[in-house]
C-alpha cells in the first residue's frame, strides 16, 4: 500500500466541517462499492466524494457527512445485522424499511454486497434532498423504476428499484384514517399471487404513489439508526409507536437500530443547531427494555427486546469534549432489536 495520501480541502468556514479528507477516510468496502456498483474509477473516488459531501452537508450539516462516516458496511457488524440479512436473503417476499436512510447507502450495501433484491427495500428520510444526492453518489437513478426524494419518477427497463421518499414520521398522512385498501391489496398480490418478474413490475408501479400510509402494516423489518436520540423521551415514544404501526402485525416482525445512550440514562441538554428539541433522552439497557415494554402495553402488542452497548465507537470518543456530550463521560452507543411476539 502506498504511504502517500491524496487530500481534498474544502473552502467551507463551518466550524463543524472537516477541512481535509483523504482517500483513507473512505472505508475499503465503500471504495469497492463506488467502483463496482457506481462504476467509478479509483482515481475518481475522492473528487466524487468531496462533491457529494459538500452537497449533502449543505442540506443537513451532520458530522457523519463531513467525516464521511456514510460509506461503511455496518450489516455484518451490527448485533442484529445477521438476523436481518438472513431473512432478507432467504425470503424474497420479506420487506425492509430504513428510517432516516440519508443517502440510502445501507440499502445499496444490501443490494451490492449481500444479494438482496432491490424490490424488498424501502427508505424514508426527513430530508428528501439527501435521497436525491444519494442517487448522484451511487449513479443509479435510472436503475429500475422508483420514486426519488423529490417525487420525480425514474424509469429503466432493468426491473424494480428500491423505493425511497421524503416523509416526517411524526406527520400522519391525510388519508391515514381512510386507508386505501386497494393499495394494500395490491401489495398483498405482489407478495402472494404473482411470479417474481410480475412482482418486480407491480412493485415498481406501486412506488409511484407510495407514502407512509401505504407502508402501514407491511414492513417485516424496520431499522431506525441514529434517529431516536434526536428526541426527548415522549417524542421517542411517539416515534416508536409510528414504527410499530408501519411494521407487519405478525409474530417475527422486527424493529431495530442504534443510537446515542448513556450508562447514566436520562434527559440531556441538546444544544446543537439541528436539534428539534432542547433536550434528548439517552437510554441504557434497563430503560430501553422498559421503553419497549411500555410501547407494547400502549399498542396492545408484545415485544422481545435485545439491547446492549456497542463498545469502542470512534464517533462517541471524538464527541466526548463537545457541546453534544454535555460532559457525560458515560455516553455510549446502544443498539436494540425488538421482535414482535
Amino acid at each position: 500500500m502506498s504511504t502517500s495520501k491524496s487530500t481534498s480541502t474544502s473552502t467551507s468556514t463551518d466550524e463543524h466541517w472537516r477541512q481535509d479528507v483523504t482517500i483513507d477516510d473512505i472505508p475499503p468496502e465503500g471504495q469497492r462499492l463506488l467502483r463496482d456498483y457506481a462504476g467509478l474509477q479509483q482515481d475518481e473516488i475522492l473528487a466524487h466524494i468531496e462533491n457529494i459531501r459538500k452537497k449533502g452537508y449543505a442540506i443537513a450539516p451532520y458530522a457523519c457527512i463531513s467525516a464521511i462516516r456514510f460509506l461503511g458496511d455496518r450489516w455484518p457488524k451490527l448485533p442484529y445485522g445477521p438476523k436481518f440479512l438472513s431473512r432478507l436473503q432467504s425470503d424474497s417476499r420479506s420487506t425492509f424499511l430504513d428510517v432516516g436512510c440519508g443517502f440510502g447507502q445501507e440499502l445499496r450495501f444490501l443490494v451490492a454486497d449481500h444479494g438482496v433484491n432491490p424490490s424488498q427495500l424501502f427508505g424514508v428520510d426527513l430530508e428528501p434532498g439527501l435521497i436525491d444526492v444519494g442517487y448522484e453518489l451511487f449513479r443509479d437513478r435510472g436503475r429500475g423504476r422508483g420514486r426519488s426524494g423529490t417525487g420525480d419518477d425514474t424509469t429503466s427497463t432493468t426491473g424494480a428499484a428500491m423505493t425511497m421518499f421524503g416523509a416526517n414520521i411524526f406527520d400522519h398522512d391525510t388519508n391515514d384514517d381512510t386507508k386505501d385498501d386497494t393499495k394494500d391489496d395490491t401489495k398483498d398480490d405482489i407478495k402472494d399471487d404473482t411470479t417474481d418478474s410480475d412482482k418486480a413490475t407491480a412493485t415498481a408501479n406501486l412506488n409511484l404513489n407510495l407514502n407512509l400510509t401505504t407502508l402501514r402494516g407491511k414492513m417485516d423489518m424496520i431499522q431506525a439508526s441514529h434517529v431516536l436520540h434526536m428526541f426527548d423521551h415522549a417524542q421517542q415514544f411517539s416515534f416508536a409507536k409510528r414504527l410499530i404501526d408501519i411494521s407487519r402485525p405478525t409474530p417475527g416482525s422486527m424493529i431495530a437500530g442504534s443510537q446515542v445512550g448513556s450508562r447514566h440514562p436520562g434527559s440531556y441538554t441538546f444544544d446543537i443547531d439541528l436539534a428539534p428539541t432542547r433536550s434528548h433522552y439517552r437510554h441504557d439497557e434497563r430503560t430501553m427494555r422498559d421503553f419497549w415494554h411500555n410501547l407494547g402495553h400502549e399498542t396492545n402488542s408484545a415485544w422481545h427486546v435485545q439491547c446492549g452497548e456497542i463498545p469502542n465507537n470512534k464517533a462517541v470518543e471524538e464527541s466526548r469534549g463537545t457541546k453534544f456530550a454535555q460532559g457525560d463521560r458515560a455516553m455510549m452507543i446502544i443498539w436494540f432489536c425488538a421482535r414482535r411476539l
